[in-house]
């Protein structure tokens, strides 16, 4: 009965983090990548600890724990949670869940401070901006004739003195803005 009930709570906690991910991002405090890294990341996960369980009942060469530790760490914690209580697989091992563990708050701290800092990860504006370029190439080299916005403006944020400030590389450094929020052209 102790494990069933410990088999839901750790089902549940893993879900509600990715609740809290989807939540982040409908209010644009976190990019729609995230949910979709955390997403794509937990199901491959899981089915690498599902393959490696079906291994080791057949004796058969296993997935690596520093593989399936990787995988924890890139985001497919959540998966790997849900994959260990459900499938009782790397469950009881010590070593192992310390190194999880690990894996877990070191995943959960760069994604707290990427969402806490506005910290410019991975220099996602300028990936962001070449990802818009690749899908529409005709819309991203045509001029903007609008006087209200510049030409390939990517970025734009009200700045100290109520003003719209528009950019197509990001935020600088040195410049305040409003509540955090970027909005996207």
């Amino acid at each position: 009965m102790w494990d069933r009930l410990l088999d839901t709570l750790y089902s549940l906690v893993a879900v509600a983090f990715l609740g809290g991910v989807g939540a982040l991002v409908s209010t644009k405090k976190l990019d729609p990548a995230f949910l979709f890294l955390y997403l794509g990341a937990s199901l491959l996960t899981f089915l690498l600890y599902w393959r490696d369980k079906v291994k080791a009942n057949r004796d058969e060469w296993r997935i690596t724990e520093q593989t399936l530790h990787g995988f924890s760490l890139l985001g497919g914690w959540p998966g790997a949670l849900m994959a260990q209580r459900l499938l009782h697989h790397k469950s009881r091992k010590r070593s192992f869940q310390l190194v999880f563990i690990a894996t877990v708050i070191l995943n959960l701290a760069l994604v707290s401070w990427y969402t806490l800092a506005g910290v410019d990860f991975l220099n996602s504006d300028r990936l962001t901006h070449l990802m818009r370029n690749l899908r529409s190439p005709a819309a991203s080299t045509a001029p903007q004739t609008s006087a209200k916005h510049p030409p390939k403006a990517v970025y734009s944020w009200i700045n100290k003195e109520g003003k719209r400030v528009y950019s197509n590389v990001g935020f600088p450094t040195n410049e305040p803005y409003r509540d955090g929020r970027i909005e996207w052209h």
